[in-house]
């Protein structure tokens, strides 16, 4: 299915090759870089203590979290919008993280935004 009618169907897109997984490693180390001089430990899952970590804005200047923004990435997008003018943004915007809890996770309902509908799954993984 092209991506324009994954996402006319779905409302969202699912992006194969957006960036490496060298790439990805070296997001989720510097999420963690930051994490680890607030005392998380990625291999102790006993110093998460704060389940949604907030003000991690000196994430959005680190050059690895460009890599999403590759020419493949930027190619599907002007597929989708068909022509119409938009405009990358500066940032890669806010990161939000969720740490496991004892408690029931919800769907958080203020200051997150979700990027594709609630029950968005990839074509590939559903029955029929």
């Amino acid at each position: 299915m092209r991506l324009l009618d994954q996402f006319r169907t779905h409302g969202g897109v699912h992006l194969e090759g957006a960036f490496s997984t060298g790439e990805a490693a070296a997001m989720r180390d510097a999420v963690w870089g930051v994490l680890s001089r607030r005392g998380f430990r990625r291999d102790n899952p006993a110093t998460w203590k704060e389940e949604q970590p907030v003000h991690l804005q000196e994430l959005k200047d680190n050059p690895v979290f460009r890599a999403p923004w590759s020419k493949h990435t930027i190619a599907a997008i002007d597929e989708v919008m068909e022509g119409a003018a938009w405009q990358a943004p500066k940032s890669p915007g806010a990161h939000f993280i969720a740490f496991p809890s004892n408690s029931k996770w919800n769907i958080p309902s203020s200051g997150w935004h979700k990027h594709r509908p609630v029950g968005f799954q990839h074509p590939s993984k559903r029955e029929g």
